[in-house]
Order: C-alpha cells, then sequence, then structure tokens
C-alpha cells in the first residue's frame, strides 16, 4: 500500500484530504506542522525514499510560518519498489533469527547486536558524498552502512516489525541520534 504524508495545519482540511486518501486505498500519515511531519518520518522509518535530515524550508513573507517544507527523495518511482523490496527481503532474513520465545528485551538485544556487528559506521567521505541512504533504514539494513540516524532507523524499524514500541530521540545540539 502506497504511503503518503500530509502536512497542512488547517486541521480540518487535513483531516478531509487524508479521509479521502485513505478511502482511496493509501495508507495516510497526518502531521499539522513540520516537527510533527519528521516526527511521523522518525516513527516510520520504512519510509526509506525521504530522508528527514534533507528537507528544504521556505518561509513566507513575514519569515514566521513555513510555507513550503519540501521532501528530497533519495530514490526515483522507479527505484523504490525494487528498495523497498530488498529492505523487506533483508529485514524477514534479519528476524527469522529472532526466537518467538524470546522476551522483548532479548529481542531489542539480539537485533541490536546484529546491526551493530554487521552495520560499518560511515566514513567521513561517505557523508559528504551524494549517497544519502545511509540516513535511512535502507542504509544500515540492507547497505550495512550508515550513520547514527540510519542504525537508529534501522533498529526501530526491525523492533516495530515485532511490535516493539520504540521512538527516535534526536539531539540537535549533539547532532546525534538514538
Amino acid at each position: 500500500m502506497a504511503k503518503i504524508l500530509i502536512v497542512e495545519d488547517n486541521q480540518d482540511f487535513n483531516k478531509a484530504v487524508s479521509a479521502y486518501l485513505t478511502q482511496n486505498g493509501y495508507d495516510v500519515f497526518s502531521a499539522y506542522n513540520a516537527n510533527e511531519a519528521y516526527d511521523v518520518l522518525f516513527e516510520n522509518p520504512d519510509i526509506i525514499h525521504v530522508s528527514p535530515a534533507t528537507y528544504r524550508f521556505a518561509y513566507d513573507k513575514t519569515g514566521k510560518y513555513i510555507a513550503i517544507l519540501a521532501p528530497n527523495y533519495i530514490y526515483s518511482k522507479d527505484e523504490l519498489s525494487a528498495k523497498t523490496a530488498e529492505l523487506k527481503e533483508h529485514t524477514d532474513k534479519l528476524l527469522s533469527n529472532i526466537d518467538p520465545a524470546w522476551n522483548d528485551e532479548m529481542k531489542a538485544l539480539a537485533l541490536h547486536d546484529t546491526i551493530i556487528t554487521n552495520c560499518r559506521y560511515s566514513t567521513d567521505e561517505k557523508i559528504s558524498s551524494d549517497d544519502k541512504s545511509i540516513y535511512t533504514a535502507y542504509g544500515s539494513l540492507v547497505n550495512e552502512d550508515a550513520v547514527c540516524q540510519g542504525y537508529t532507523l534501522g533498529y526501530n524499524y526491525l523492533l516495530n516489525q515485532l511490535g516493539i514500541e520504540a521512538h527516535v530521540v534526536v539531539s540537535a545540539e549533539m547532532n546525534h541520534y538514538w
């Protein structure tokens, strides 16, 4: 099912558009401002074609309000279905090693250890390149190359697949994700 993020501060309009799209088969996420839009992306790391780190903003004439919030897509529409299938394949493989009898803490620890064992932290050269997958779940789980944001989104994605609640914590001051 296609996922759509609606960012609109008018709640009535947001709800109407969301309801229409839901009725037409879309998985809709609603946000009423830019901060909520970031939260949606962080809480849904399977939205791999948008990097939360690469949004463009444009303010209105007063400079007080964001008039445009435009994501930078890191995959074309054609690439996205293949990348999504790869993410699912790798996710299924990783989750097949988790014993359903384990408690949530044991599952979380096993997934954590798997990621840190297999994924390398991206180099400065890679960070400055055009490859933005290092900021996504795809980067950490498929490419096995990511920065802290990619590690976090990959880990949260796996935990969410097991029904384990997880949240992203961001420090702008430290430029770090957990």
